[in-house]
């Protein structure tokens, strides 16, 4: 999530947030994706009934507001934009109920909704609710010690 997130901060997560208040674009979340042991760190820029779609200049839109630059103008291959025109021929969609689509603010680390589509709401685990500077860098990069809040049911 460079350059949101960068190595060494800490995120403090609201694990109920979602329970007591509506996902909203730009929520910076949790995304455990069911694939691996690890979660990751994801925007969310798409909500159930929003239009997704890829202009005529390639950028990437949603409910015609332009969230993604083409490609070329920024330090990040085009592949997650092909991956986008396969799983949506017409290049573009609706997002279906019960789905949202999440990004990385740094498009180069990939593995989010533009390389294999919109994901189940249910994969949204939490919403960052702060971030807290390093002191100083660190090289552990994208790597967080994932500790639920414990829930006020429990």
């Amino acid at each position: 999530m460079l350059p949101t997130i960068l190595p060494g901060d800490e995120i403090v997560i609201g694990v109920d947030y979602y329970h007591f208040f509506p996902m909203q674009r730009g929520d910076i979340v949790i995304v455990d994706f069911n694939v691996d042991p690890a979660v990751r760190v994801k925007r969310l820029v798409g909500l159930a009934g929003d239009k997704v779609y890829l202009t005529d200049e390639g950028d990437l839109a949603v409910n015609d507001e332009i969230i993604l630059t083409h490609p070329s103008e920024k330090p990040f291959t085009s592949d997650s934009f092909n991956v986008f025109k396969i799983i949506y021929p017409s290049n573009e969609a609706i997002i279906p109920s019960n789905k949202v689509m999440v990004i990385s603010d740094n498009a180069a680390a990939g593995f989010d909704s533009l390389d294999y589509g919109f994901i189940d709401s249910k994969f949204i685990i939490g919403k960052v609710i702060e971030i807290i500077p390093s002191p100083k860098n660190d090289s552990n990069a994208g790597e967080f010690n994932f500790i639920p809040s414990k829930s006020n049911s429990d």
